[in-house]
């Protein structure tokens, strides 16, 4: 399953097998592949086993450029709304 996701890769929970950080996996969603390498696995027998981030490497495809909004969209969006980051009030000395 996919936890998360941008445009250089994801979060995966969920995966079996034998998981090896710089191993190239294939991965395919709505009927697209493409070439990943794994940048981190979670422990065995700790709450993080089975997890695993991966960094894309085929640029040409994006599996998620569905959902992914693009950073500048995201900021123009969160600058419109009043959402972005808040900037912390600071006091003067009295």
């Amino acid at each position: 399953m996919t936890v998360n996701v941008s445009p250089s890769g994801a979060l995966l929970i969920g995966v079996r097998g034998n998981l090896k950080i710089a191993s190239e996996v294939t991965l395919a969603r709505r009927h697209r592949q493409a070439k990943y390498v794994i940048a981190w696995v979670g422990e065995p027998g700790t709450a993080k086993e089975g997890q695993m981030e991966v960094t894309r490497l085929d640029r040409s495809v994006d599996l998620w450029d569905d959902v992914v909004i693009p950073v500048d969209v995201a900021e123009s969006l969160l600058a419109g709304s009043g959402a972005g980051p808040k900037k912390a009030k600071t006091q003067a000395a009295s």
